[in-house]
């Protein structure tokens, strides 16, 4: 036997084998992709082949476990890890997302709650949301709106302000008013201080004003004039200065007066005081006037009278008519106007049924002021 050619024929054999296992091993790494069990698509640094139960082949991915993913925390603090992470609550359910996905899916559900857009969410008493009708506040206006506001620590029935801090504090009625006074203010529509000026300041009442004229301020007119007389009563010895009126015929007497100039220039109405020394029945008195300014012509007419019908209650008694009809003043009556005023008895008329003289003492005259003080 040649050992020398057996040994070159060995080494050659060998050899080859050496070169041989060397291009297989070289053609697994450099051939893994092409595995029909792997998916490798686009690899990076540090990711790993993980096998899917659905596609049944090893796929390249992000590796997880193991030292990497999230550390849970409750309130901040690490909890100790653990392999499972399990969910209490029939609120909250856990579902697989699939491998397409590969996410877990946590589902944390709640009751609906029926509020108002408005409304402020408080507990139900039975540690539920609710909302409440009555309690409401609009983020666009900055208005909270309640029914009732109840203060405790505070005084009841004193009334509630804000200190220079903004905080509510009672009012003590030592240095405030109490409500009872408040009352007292009710139904005032302007400024107290500006009514109690006014007030002030007047020294006459608004509205109907009496002047009386005695008769010793009248006179007899020229024509079918009066009598102008005086007498002294029996007894009493009162002294009376009067105007005589006819029984039969009708007589007049004149008198004047400048009216208040808070006089509203309106209308007037006359009440005749009179006497009777004998006889028995009724005296119609009559009065009319007119307006006469500066400049005005006193020949102007007087205006349309007003009568009124009295009865003589007893020789010698004092006889107070009833008021006339209002009486319109001719002319347009101005502020310092001078009235002429004409007063008669209508003793020709069937209605004035005295059979004696009736003596006039006097006529009070009702005007109307629409100021408190003359200007």
């Amino acid at each position: 036997m040649d050992f020398k050619s057996e040994i070159t024929r060995l080494k050659r054999v060998v050899h080859f084998l050496n070169r041989t296992s060397t291009t297989i091993i070289s053609n697994l790494v450099t051939t893994l992709s092409a595995l029909t069990d792997v998916d490798i698509y686009e690899p990076t640094t540090g990711e790993v082949l993980i096998y899917n139960e659905v596609t049944q082949k090893w796929e390249n991915g992000p590796q997880s476990g193991g030292g990497g993913g999230h550390t849970i925390q409750d309130e901040g603090t690490p909890l100790t890890q653990r392999t499972n992470l399990n969910f209490v609550g029939s609120a909250v359910t856990v579902t697989d997302g699939g491998a397409g996905p590969d996410s877990t899916i946590v589902t944390i559900t709640g009751g609906s709650i029926s509020v108002g857009d408005t409304q402020v969410l408080f507990a139900d008493g039975a540690n539920n949301p609710a909302g409440e009708a009555a309690f409401n506040y609009n983020k666009t206006t900055n208005k909270l709106t309640v029914d009732e506001i109840l203060l405790n620590g505070k005084t009841a029935s004193e009334l509630i302000a804000t200190d220079a801090s903004k905080n509510l504090v009672s009012l003590a009625v030592a240095t405030y008013p109490s409500l009872t006074e408040l009352t007292y203010v009710k139904g005032v529509t302007s400024a107290i201080q500006t009514q109690l000026n006014a007030k002030a300041a007047t020294t006459d009442v608004v509205g109907l004003q009496d002047l009386f004229i005695p008769a010793s301020a009248m006179w007899p007119t020229n024509t079918n004039g009066c009598l102008q007389k005086k007498r002294e009563v029996a007894t009493s010895l009162i002294n009376i200065q009067y105007l005589e009126f006819s029984a039969t015929v009708e007589k007049y007497c004149n008198f004047q007066i400048s009216m208040p100039r808070n006089w509203n220039n309106g209308t007037i109405t006359a009440v005749f005081y009179w006497t009777a020394q004998s006889s028995s029945g009724d005296v119609i008195w009559g009065l009319q006037g007119g307006a006469y300014s500066n400049d005005d012509p006193l020949t102007t007419a007087l205006g349309t009278a007003q009568e009124v019908t009295d009865t003589l209650t007893a020789t010698n008694d004092l006889c107070i008519s009833a008021a006339t009809s209002a009486i319109t003043i001719a002319g347009t009556p101005a502020d310092s106007d001078l009235i002429f005023l004409q007063a008669y008895r209508k003793a020709a008329a069937g209605g004035d049924t005295l059979g004696a003289v009736a003596e006039l003492l006097g006529i009070r005259i009702t005007i109307t002021t629409d100021a408190g003080v003359a200007s």
